[in-house]
């Protein structure tokens, strides 16, 4: 936000000082560039302007290329990953990025792109993207890397946490055989770790150094962008979200016909309202569709 204590109204970032230093020259350069063509204030520039080339630079690295930067493609997938955000605020979010790239001829006037969704981060992964995740983990050079996503994807796909809850888990919060995992904090509870998931995630509780060691990023201070930095690192290109796969964990549960009262209690969720936005994913028992995701 602007600072209205600066004399010159300087410009006081709302993200990490540390990912704002390496953009503030480049996010300068594009809002007094932008600025005298469009309707917007500065200060609203400033921050759309910041908050984008911060994700964009924590995806791709350098920033070497700003057409690219404000690409509808790259805007699209920037403002589509603001999680939380109202559909509203997303749409704010894009209109001013897309006027931004309309003035600096990155972004043709006529494009489009496709319209928001509330739920657009909570898309079921399918299974063949599952197994394309699983073999892009299993190629990765170090071991250490291999070790910390293969404990993301099993408490991701295995037991629907989150990223500050998948963060906090250590090898002493596993149940025996991996069966449970224990959550703690505001929302502690013991969640039921899927099938196919319980071999992986014991396999890594019984090899850690230390029971209080975390199985994702053992030794690692945690931050939010967390599982963005150890993708943006990992060999091979890809996409991996918590919401993701909490979303796919919770999908599987509904089909499997888990009783409500387990499943609000193993979400760490409050009412099934909580669950609305995932009914477009269920399918019928006996349709081909179900069988398919059954196998």
């Amino acid at each position: 936000m602007l600072d209205p204590a600066a004399p010159d109204g300087t410009y006081r970032p709302t993200i990490d000082p540390r990912r704002w230093a390496p953009i503030e020259a480049f996010v300068t350069e594009i809002v007094d560039e932008a600025a005298p063509a469009l309707p917007y204030s500065r200060a609203s520039l400033l921050t759309a302007v910041a908050h984008h080339v911060a994700w964009v630079r924590a995806q791709t690295g350098p920033l070497t290329d700003r057409n690219a930067v404000f690409s509808r493609e790259m805007i699209g997938a920037s403002v589509a990953d603001m999680a939380p955000a109202t559909p509203s605020t997303k749409g704010r979010r894009r209109s001013i990025l897309l006027r931004v790239g309309e003035a600096l001829g990155a972004v043709d006037r006529a494009s489009e792109l496709p319209p928001l969704s509330a739920s657009s981060s909570t898309t079921p992964y399918t299974r063949p993207e599952r197994t394309g995740l699983r073999t892009w983990v299993e190629l990765q050079g170090k071991s250490a890397m291999k070790r910390s996503l293969r404990a993301l994807l099993a408490l991701g796909f295995g037991a629907g946490l989150l990223t500050r809850e998948l963060s906090d888990v250590t090898a002493a919060d596993v149940g025996q055989g991996g069966n449970l995992v224990r959550i703690n904090g505001p929302r502690a509870r013991l969640v039921p770790v899927a099938a196919e998931w319980q071999a992986e995630l014991a396999s890594l509780a019984s090899t850690a150094v230390a029971s209080v060691d975390t199985l994702f990023r053992p030794g690692v201070p945690y931050s939010k962008n967390t599982v963005v930095d150890i993708v943006r690192r990992a060999d091979g290109t890809t996409v991996v979200t918590t919401q993701r796969m909490r979303a796919s964990w919770i999908v599987d549960r509904l089909v499997e016909g888990m009783p409500m009262h387990e499943l609000i209690a193993a979400a760490g969720v409050r009412s099934l309202d909580a669950f609305v936005r995932y009914e477009k994913y269920l399918v019928p028992p006996m349709s081909p569709a179900f069988v398919s995701a059954r196998d």
